[in-house]
C-alpha cells in the first residue's frame, strides 16, 4: 500500500546513500552530457524504487507518453483528481468533448497499455534534462514519482539535491 504522506524531505532522508553516490559521481566528471547522473525515486510504494541512471536514459526507466501532453487528457487527469471516481471524470469529459475526447482517451489508453502505463510527458522529460544541466555540477537532478491519494493517482516532482 502507498504511502500518501511521504514527501520530498522524507524520501531523500529515506534514499541518501543513492543520492549521495550519484552526487559523488557527477561531481567526478568535467562537463555536463546525456551520461552524467541523475536518480528516479518511484514512492509510490514502499520502500521506494531507487535508480541512478544517466540522464538519458531516464525515458527507458519512467514511462514517457507523448498521449499525455493532450489538453483534454490533461484536463480528465486534473479533473480526475478532483472527483471520487475516474469513471466519473471520464463521463463529464465525454459530455463536454464527445468524439475529440474519447479519440485522445484512446490514444492514451493504447499508450500505456504499449509502454506499461505512462508517468510523464515528454514535455516534462524535457524540463528535466534542462534541469539536470543547469544543475550541473553543484547538484544533482532528481526525479520523484509520489503517490496520490488514489491508488490511480501519482504526482511527478523534480528537484536538484546536494549533502548538507
Amino acid at each position: 500500500m502507498a504511502n500518501i504522506h511521504i514527501g520530498i524531505t522524507d524520501l531523500t532522508a529515506a534514499c541518501q546513500e543513492i543520492l549521495s553516490d550519484a552526487f559523488r559521481q557527477m561531481k567526478n566528471r568535467s562537463s555536463w552530457d546525456l551520461n552524467c547522473p541523475v536518480v528516479v525515486l518511484d514512492a509510490r510504494n514502499q520502500p521506494p524504487r531507487q535508480v541512478q541512471i544517466g540522464v538519458g536514459g531516464v525515458g527507458g526507466v519512467v514511462p514517457v507518453s507523448t498521449a499525455i501532453e493532450d489538453p483534454l487528457i490533461r484536463e480528465w487527469l486534473e479533473l480526475s483528481a478532483e472527483l471520487d471516481q475516474p469513471e466519473d471524470a471520464q463521463k463529464q469529459m465525454l459530455d463536454r468533448f464527445g468524439q475529440d475526447f474519447e479519440d485522445s482517451y484512446t490514444n492514451f489508453q493504447e499508450e500505456k497499455i504499449q509502454k506499461g502505463g505512462c508517468l510523464i510527458g515528454t514535455d516534462d522529460l524535457t524540463k528535466f534534462v534542462h534541469q539536470s544541466r543547469s544543475v550541473f555540477p553543484d547538484q544533482i537532478a532528481v526525479l520523484a514519482v509520489l503517490p496520490g491519494l488514489k491508488d490511480y493517482q501519482w504526482s511527478v516532482e523534480q528537484f536538484s539535491w546536494k549533502p548538507d
